[in-house]
């Protein structure tokens, strides 16, 4: 089968339809996801009390090798200096997906 310099039809008919729609909607619910590890990485008893508002560390380590949100977790439940963070915070899995995936972005590594 020989094509023209035009894509086929079922190439046009998939980017113009639900594909798009599908990677539009994937990087609205990232930059929301971003937005949420922000507002939480930030907060008044957030993750950069301890790191830095940029995550590379004052009185707690450096972030910068971006921890999973299964680090987080065992970081949260394990470390008694977090107690505080839990109590305050008592972030959710999907908390803990928001902030692991924005420490990613201060520290420059691929979501």
């Amino acid at each position: 089968m020989k094509f023209t310099t035009r894509p086929p039809l079922l190439v046009c008919s998939l980017i113009s339809g639900g594909l798009l729609s599908g990677v539009v909607a994937a990087q609205e619910n990232m930059d929301a996801l971003l937005e949420r590890g922000g507002e939480l990485f930030h907060a008044d008893i957030g993750c950069r009390v301890c790191h830095a508002d940029t995550g590379g560390g004052l009185v707690g380590p450096s972030l910068h090798f971006g921890p999973t949100p299964v680090d987080i977790f065992d970081q949260l439940e394990s470390n008694p200096i977090m107690g505080v963070i839990v109590s305050e915070m008592n972030p959710s899995d999907e908390d803990l997906v928001a902030m692991s995936m924005y420490i990613r972005t201060l520290a420059g590594l691929p979501l």
